[in-house]
């Protein structure tokens, strides 16, 4: 990698080993044809493997790819600040004992960090952190006002930054990250934090199409002279977040056309599969995931594991999905 470029970084990547669709070596592939200098592995931590670096370690060693692109080894966990919960990531060196950052993660998960301990515990353990989403529904509301609150309280900030903008939000719920985007990058400036890009993967259609740019400020012969420079970036705040995603405004003008369409067809189920988004009572989620049906991020089998469908539902649903996709071929949004 020449010294002189700038490098493009994935930050924000799910793998088969949590709940992502492609396996490290196959994500690795395609971060390579895709341009990107690096990625970061932030699987869950919740992850029902009973070694979540497993994939890491295979990924790691011998690859035909080491050389056109970094992987980072992190994990995305939970974090409670005054009863908001949100998810960061935590970001390693490549040449990181696996193991020990494994038990680490595993202890954190059981810990239940507050804002404050994750970002000492980070500064204490050579890592990156990462605040994932702030503008994602969450199940108790969006979590930027509780990262305003607990970095006001902590001074101390080192590689700390926040997603400003991420593949999920961009993509699943464009209304709510239009409100929020400005806020975001407001947030990151005002607290000293690193605007951050991420895809926040899990197949392969979003992956290094959300990506954070940085320059090279010393030597960049091995990954963990490129990982050491993405540290002293993001503490200097010299971080450059892009998407390829394209033009929001058209990704929410067609993602409402998708819904009221979706809404009309939905009929035949004898049910509204999309509540309005006006009202306090509903699942936030709901119109997301089926928009990933739609732009085929989620496979149909799974979104139809979160409704409680009779078997002739189930059928009109498929049917239903098919017809949107056929006239919506021709949109952004499937690539």
């Amino acid at each position: 990698m020449a010294e002189n470029k700038q490098y493009r970084y994935d930050l924000h990547v799910h793998s088969a080993n949590s709940d992502g669709r492609l396996t490290l070596p196959k994500t690795a592939l395609l971060a390579a044809r895709r341009g990107l200098s690096g990625f970061a592995v932030t699987d869950h931590t919740y992850s029902p493997s009973p070694r979540m670096m497993d994939g890491v370690r295979k990924a790691l060693q011998g690859t035909p790819y080491e050389d056109q692109v970094d992987i980072f080894p992190g994990g995305e966990l939970d974090f409670w600040h005054n009863g908001v919960h949100g998810h960061a990531s935590l970001i390693a060196s490549p040449i990181e004992n696996l193991t020990i950052l494994e038990k680490k993660l595993i202890y954190l998960r059981h810990k239940d960090p507050n804002i404050d301990y994750l970002i000492h515990w980070a500064r204490d353990n050579m890592l990156a952190l990462v605040f994932n989403h702030p503008a994602q529904p969450g199940l108790s509301g969006f979590s930027l006002d509780a990262i305003n609150d607990g970095c006001e309280q902590t001074k101390y900030k080192g590689a700390v930054g926040v997603e400003v903008l991420s593949g999920t939000s961009h993509v699943a719920f464009p209304a709510a990250f239009r409100v929020s985007e400005s806020k975001i990058r407001q947030s990151a400036k005002d607290n000293g934090l690193a605007p951050i890009a991420g895809s926040d993967t899990h197949l392969p259609v979003t992956l290094g199409r959300v990506y954070t740019v940085v320059s090279a400020h010393g030597p960049m012969h091995t990954p963990q002279d490129r990982f050491e420079n993405l540290l002293l970036c993001m503490a200097a705040r010299e971080t450059y977040p892009k998407s390829d995603l394209g033009d929001l405004s058209t990704m929410e003008l067609g993602f409402n056309r998708v819904m009221i369409a979706i809404n009309e067809a939905a009929k035949v189920l004898g049910r509204k599969l999309i509540p309005d988004v006006d009202t306090k009572k509903y699942d936030p989620f709901q119109p997301g995931r089926l928009f990933m049906v739609l732009t085929r991020q989620m496979s149909l089998s799974d979104y139809q594991e979160t409704l409680s469908l009779k078997a002739e539902q189930r059928k009109c649903l498929k049917a239903l999905v098919c017809e949107i996709r056929a006239r919506q071929a021709q949109t952004v949004f499937v690539k």
